[in-house]
Order: structure tokens, then sequence, then C-alpha cells
């Protein structure tokens, strides 16, 4: 394959990808901002947490999955690129993503958390750093890039789980597209708790403690995570290959 015919998928790709996480950490950093201004004018010498930071990353990855291929189709259909190319330059973006978002959430943290009366920290230090990491979060840089690894982890399996949604709703009809909407959550949310208060008490409780034991570690929790997001990956490709025959009645290059 030339390389011209990755070059305008790939630079498409990162150009919105630049633009919408520019967007993305603008707002994250003006919400504590103003937050804290807010709590100075009606509460002042008040001290203030804030957190959530590398949540709304990760689920930014996921958001980006879900619509990074709608975006690489419709370049492919208007320049005749195959799909394998917009599906790669896709996999590619949504994987440099997941990594790059990691050190830039934990700088945006560690930014809102010089305001004044602040107590901003990582969210990874409350899932596994223990009560010295929390007082002194940026203080052992093999725990900073332990929770970088574990968020990039995450973020990996998110953003290749949106991509097999997003090629997936893309080729389904629209009321299976709603249906599939209202049932994934209510899956999660009533499903599985459902599901497990049927369970024995003390198999759920090992259940608990195998999730906590790698969530715990960060090594484990990317090593499951890029085996997932690999699965997803594999799955969405499979979704993608039929696209531009489904979607694109004329012959076009993008059938290869």
């Amino acid at each position: 394959m030339k390389r011209s015919v990755w070059k305008a998928p790939l630079a498409y790709q990162f150009r919105n990808l630049l633009f919408s996480g520019l967007i993305v950490w603008g707002i994250l950093i003006l919400l504590p901002v103003l937050f804290f201004l807010g709590l100075s004018l009606f509460e002042p010498g008040e001290e203030f947490s804030y957190g959530g930071t590398e949540t709304a990353s990760m689920i930014f990855c996921f958001v980006w999955g879900c619509t990074s291929w709608r975006d690489a189709f419709h370049l492919g259909l208007a320049g005749g690129v195959p799909r394998r190319v917009l599906y790669g330059s896709a996999l590619a973006c949504v994987a440099a993503m997941s990594i790059l978002f990691a050190p830039i959430s934990l700088l945006v943290t560690f930014l809102t958390g010089q305001l004044p009366t602040s107590d901003i920290v990582p969210m990874f230090a409350y899932i596994y750093g223990g009560k010295a990491q929390i007082a002194a979060p940026y203080a052992d840089i093999n725990f900073l890039l332990q929770g970088m690894v574990w968020q990039a982890g995450i973020s990996l399996f998110l953003s290749c789980a949106g991509l097999f949604l997003g090629c997936l709703y893309y080729r389904i009809s629209r009321w299976l597209r709603i249906l599939l909407t209202i049932a994934i959550p209510v899956m999660l949310f009533v499903g599985v708790p459902t599901l497990l208060s049927f369970l024995p008490r003390d198999g759920v409780q090992e259940l608990i403690r195998a999730a906590l034991s790698i969530l715990g570690n960060s090594w484990m929790t990317a090593g499951l995570c890029a085996v997932l997001g690999a699965l997803f990956a594999a799955f969405g490709w499979i979704s993608a290959r039929n696209a531009a025959l489904m979607r694109n009645p004329q012959p076009s290059a993008s059938a290869g």
C-alpha cells in the first residue's frame, strides 16, 4: 500500500482529534477554575476538592471511538480510500489517543491542583495508591508511570469498544440502533446486578475481590484491557469490511 493512501485518512483523523481534544481539555481546566472562583466569592477560605479528569478523558475516548469510523467512512466514499486503510487509520488514532491522553490528564490534574485551597489528586491514587500517594501523588515517578499505564489501558479498551459499536451501528437499521441503545445500559445497570443477586454470596464476593485485585495492579489492568481492546477491534473490522458495499450502491475503489 502506498504511503500516500494512508496520509489523508491519518491526517483527517488526527486533525479532528486535536481540535476536539483542545476543546475537551479546555473545559476540564475551566471547570475547577470556575468552581474555585465561585467558592471564593460565596465561601471565602473554604477548601474544595475536584476529581474526574481521568474519568472524563476515558469517556471522551469511548465517544471518539464511536464516531471515528463514521467520519472515516465518509472520507473514504469521497476519495475512494480502501476500507482497510480507513479502519486502520481510525484504529491507529484511537490507540494513539488512549496513550497520549493519560499523561495529558495527569498534567491537567496537576495544573488545576495548584489552585489555592484545592484538593485535586489523580483518580488512580484512590484506587490503588494508598494514603501516602494520595497525600503526595506527584512525589513518586514510578507511581505516576503505573497510573498512566492503568489509565491508558482502560482508555484503549473503551476506545476500541466504541469503535466496534460505531462500526456496528453504521450497518444496522435505525430501529435496531434504538433498541441496542436502550438495551446496552439496561443490561449493564439492571441486568448485571440482577444476575449477581441470583449468585451465591460467596461467589459474588470472590468476583469482587478478583476485579479489585486486577484494578489494583496497573500492569494487569493494562494487559487485560489490551486483550479485550484487540478483540473489539477485530470484531469492529468484521463489521466494517462490508460497510462500503452496503452504504455505497455505486462501484467504488473503497471496496478493496
